[in-house]
């Protein structure tokens, strides 16, 4: 588990702060906590039945997931999900999508400002700025007219919101309590963002774990790595890609290199279909930059970590992430540790939500 993945939101009461882990599992196994996971592309919502059953793999866990999009339609009314998505078709300006990314900036950052840069080159509605340094949203109606200005987390929270109704027919009764999935470079400022994003939607968030940290937790690599060895993630998903090498010190998972990329994933390769198709040219040359990307980030952060030119020091490979699927990556890695196949017994776009689910059942 990496540092802070156990850390309590601010909001949570000091009595529960001194009996978090004990009150949080119990909660859990009674499928009154969900587990959030929110992406670039696709969000998922999963948890337990409360059935009473302790297996990680048992029918009792559920996982459902809607693409991360919100759009607007000329009266002000919002869609989510797949409505959403549908409705970027028509206005294009209206739907909002890869905002998780953008939680938290603020522009008086140079950092975060270089991302919200490549997210204007890269997406169609308007981004602005409000109170000098906040990032906002700019969603226009068909004629052109500003509908809406909002924050990011506001748009989180609508997607949280949905994901929430969703657990809440599944199980059908409601549910007060969330832990948040966050990339491992999310600083105090994104992790409230998020946080906030879950509050809006009636959720009181308790915990957040790190993606990085569910991905292993879904392949039981603390029973792995107990004695001996590390653990390379690679995570590609829709919007963002990461690798990172982990290592199990004192029974806790901790990320000890890290490598992203903001814009690199599977909407890269969804772009370039629309080319495959009118140039005919093969899927895996029409991408040998992208797959080179995926593979720079493996490369470097082995380089960080100081064993690049020792790959037998990873015990386990972990692939996170719908585009992680996809045959040539998995090649590609396969190749580079020698001949060593990645570990996808959980599907990669499964992983993280999933392994946050089996996180907090077993703490």
């Amino acid at each position: 588990m990496a540092a802070g993945d156990r850390r309590p939101a601010a909001t949570l009461p000091a009595v529960l702060i001194l009996q978090a882990e004990g009150v949080l599992v119990d909660w859990y196994r009674r499928g009154e906590v969900i587990v959030i996971d929110l992406g670039n592309t696709y969000s998922c919502v999963a948890g337990y039945t409360g059935t009473g059953k302790t297996t990680d793999n048992d029918d009792t866990m559920f996982q459902l997931c809607i693409p991360s999009w919100v759009a607007f339609t000329d009266n002000g009314t919002a869609l989510v999900g797949e409505a959403a998505k549908n409705h970027a078709a028509a206005d294009p300006e209206a739907a909002i999508f890869g905002f998780k990314r953008l939680l938290g900036l603020r522009r008086n950052r140079w950092h975060d400002e270089d991302i919200v840069q490549g997210a204007i080159q890269r997406v169609p509605y308007k981004i602005g700025t409000r109170d000098y340094d906040t990032t906002i949203i700019q969603v226009t109606a068909s004629d052109g007219s500003v509908i809406k200005q909002l924050e990011f987390s506001e748009v989180a929270s609508m997607v949280v919101a949905e994901l929430k109704n969703k657990a809440e027919e599944y199980l059908g009764r409601t549910v007060e309590y969330a832990v948040m999935t966050v990339p491992f470079h999310f600083a105090e400022a994104h992790r409230g963002a998020a946080e906030y994003a879950g509050k809006m939607a009636g959720l009181d968030v308790v915990w957040t774990v790190t993606e990085q940290t569910a991905a292993a937790d879904a392949h039981g690599l603390h029973t792995k790595l107990r004695e001996r060895g590390a653990a390379l993630v690679l995570r590609v998903g829709g919007g963002t890609a990461d690798a990172s090498v982990l290592v199990l010190l004192d029974g806790r998972f901790e990320v000890f290199r890290y490598r992203d990329d903001p814009f690199l994933g599977g909407d890269d390769f969804d772009d370039r279909v629309v080319e495959y198709f009118a140039k005919r040219i093969k899927f895996e040359e029409l991408n040998d930059d992208l797959f080179t990307k995926v593979m720079d980030l493996v490369e470097n952060v082995m380089v960080r970590a100081g064993i690049e030119k020792s790959k037998n020091k990873i015990s386990e490979i972990v692939l996170a992430g719908g585009s992680a699927m996809i045959p040539k990556i998995q090649s590609l890695v396969k190749d580079y540790f020698n001949g060593r196949e990645p570990n996808i017994r959980v599907k990669p776009d499964e992983v993280i939500a999933l392994g946050a689910a089996v996180h907090v059942h077993s703490l």
